[in-house]
């Protein structure tokens, strides 16, 4: 005997088994997030900054994104695949920028927020106060920065005895000494990574 082989399907088996494409069902924008390339809330003025965004679930082909990058300036994308590589944007000013991302679907939306603090580099710092002053009386002292905006400043303030310094955001304190001699007051102005201080004497009569 001889067993034959066919391979004619029959009865509509192929047809009942063969894979077919299916449209997949769109979901809803969420877990959005909207982050620097490398991680960090700073950017410097004039240079390039890389904004990512990512989402955790939405329509990806079908999404629209806004984003809006806080100094008036604002981009649209039709889908999240075109900013695979991240969105570059330039600051020309220093400050901190709210910076604000939409992805809106057919079926819902989602939003992010980033704050990012845009500087330049501070190159120099001068305290300036007099040199003489008398018992009790209130001394003005000023930190004045080279280039005048940087950005987000914290100021560290040494002066008299204090065994603690005074931290302010402001440029500029007002200070009594109780005693006569001489005095030394020393200002660090923190920028960023960098520190620079300046330190001068009074003399107190």
């Amino acid at each position: 005997y001889r067993k034959v082989v066919s391979n004619n399907c029959t009865d509509g088996v192929r047809e009942q088994y063969t894979a077919k494409p299916q449209k997949c069902p769109g979901k809803a924008p969420r877990g959005l997030r909207i982050v620097t390339a490398d991680g960090k809330l700073t950017a410097e003025q004039g240079h390039n900054v890389t904004l990512m965004v990512q989402l955790e679930e939405g329509d990806v082909q079908r999404t629209l994104i806004q984003v809006d990058f806080g100094d008036g300036i604002a981009v649209s994308y039709v889908n999240l695949s075109s900013m695979e590589d991240g969105i570059k944007h330039v600051y020309q000013n220093v400050g901190i920028f709210r910076v604000t991302v939409q992805v809106d679907n057919s079926l819902g939306s989602d939003s992010a927020v980033l704050y990012l603090h845009v500087t330049c580099p501070l190159e120099h710092v001068h305290l300036s106060l007099p040199f003489v002053t008398t018992k009790n009386k209130e001394v003005n002292a000023t930190a004045v920065l080279w280039p005048s905006q940087v950005g987000t400043l914290t100021y560290v303030w040494w002066y008299g005895n204090n065994t603690e310094p005074l931290i302010t955001l402001e440029g500029s304190i007002s200070f009594k000494f109780t005693s006569e001699g001489m005095n030394t007051i020393t200002v660090q102005v923190s920028a960023g990574n960098a520190i620079l201080q300046d330190t001068k004497t009074i003399a107190v009569y």
